[in-house]
């Protein structure tokens, strides 16, 4: 019987070797463009729900009639936690700036 000789286990990525990982890809520098598929969706209402791998966001609109009202959902969006921690991120910084300009026009308007 052959001699059986052992193979040190090779390190594998989830990337092709000839692709940068996307942690040290800089986003602000790839080109943009708009998917054949892309949708646009107005929401005045959203929902979120969670797995242990990922969070969905659930958007749709409130359609409020006379006598009764319903949430139409439109789209959801399903991502990573650490995609939802970006968003998160990048939301406060909108948030903020918008809260920064109202208390600026609010200001010289009360002048």
């Amino acid at each position: 019987m052959p001699k059986r000789t052992e193979r040190k286990a090779e390190k594998t990525s989830a990337y092709p070797r000839n692709l940068p990982s996307p942690q040290s890809v800089d986003v602000s520098k790839l080109e943009r463009t708009q998917s054949p598929n892309y949708v646009y969706v107005y929401a005045n209402h959203a929902n979120v729900s969670t797995t242990t791998i990922d969070v969905r966001l659930v958007f749709g609109q409130m359609m409020l009639l006379p006598h009764e009202g319903r949430i139409e959902d439109s789209a959801s969006v399903t991502m990573t936690w650490e995609h939802a921690m970006k968003l998160r991120d990048l939301l406060t910084n909108v948030l903020e700036a918008r809260a920064e300009t109202v208390k600026r026009l609010s200001a010289a308007a009360s002048n």
